[in-house]
């Protein structure tokens, strides 16, 4: 998935994976499915 993100995004899956974990972090979650979430229940996304 990272792969296919980057693909669409120009940027490298290694890029993706950092900015995934990044956002993890910020929200506080243990995974990105529980960020997705946390973001959707925000109105993040």
């Amino acid at each position: 998935m990272n792969t296919e993100i980057g693909e669409t995004l120009f940027i490298d899956a290694n890029t993706v994976k950092f900015h995934k974990k990044k956002l993890v972090e910020k929200l506080r979650a243990e995974n990105i499915t529980e960020a997705v979430g946390i973001a959707a229940n925000l109105k993040l996304i």
